[in-house]
């Protein structure tokens, strides 16, 4: 039970996080938007299982290189 109670913290400080992001975060947003056009696109234009992970996968990849991108963005300005 103690193990159900931690992921379900993590899951709540994870999605605080990328509400956050998706607040502060133009570019962030912007590609969000987009997902809602990319991610489906990514299912119909795949031939296969396969492609279709791929395709789909690409553009998840793109919204974490932004978050990772914002983080250190972010670090940065801490530091100066």
């Amino acid at each position: 039970m103690k193990r159900v109670k931690k992921i379900y913290r993590a899951l709540g400080h994870a999605l605080r996080g990328l509400k956050l992001a998706y607040q502060s975060e133009l570019a962030f947003r912007l590609e969000a938007a987009l997902s809602i056009v990319f991610i489906p696109l990514g299912y119909c234009l795949g031939e296969n299982p396969i492609e279709q992970v791929i395709l789909m996968g690409s553009w998840i990849a793109v919204l974490i290189a932004e978050l990772f991108n914002s983080a250190i963005e972010d670090l940065i300005l801490l530091a100066w």
